[in-house]
């Protein structure tokens, strides 16, 4: 499994508004880009999955964060896209990878 995946359609712990799962290494710099980037409503910690759910509107600003502190993303497409791997020169892939 990639080290920085976003997977996309995921309602919020907090109420059934559209999000995704964003999962990473522990990085410091990155959480405080995100926790600077995306308002408190708008994400939350989910420890039982170990990854931040960010509302589905900070889907761009999140893979920039992701592409700074990491290089690059797995975005998984959910069941009618491809998913898409990104990395920060700006190559994109799209393929169904799992």
């Amino acid at each position: 499994m990639p080290d920085v995946t976003l997977e996309p359609d995921v309602s919020g712990p907090r109420d059934d508004r559209d999000g995704l799962l964003v999962r990473t290494p522990f990085d410091g710099a990155f959480l405080t880009a995100l926790k600077a980037s995306i308002p408190v409503p708008d994400r939350i910690w989910v420890m039982d999955l170990g990854a931040w759910w960010v509302a589905a509107a900070h889907r761009d600003l999140v893979i920039q964060l992701c592409l700074q502190a990491f290089g690059s993303v797995l975005c998984y497409g959910g069941a009618r896209e491809p998913d898409v791997w990104i990395d920060r020169d700006g190559v994109v892939r799209q393929e169904r990878l799992l």
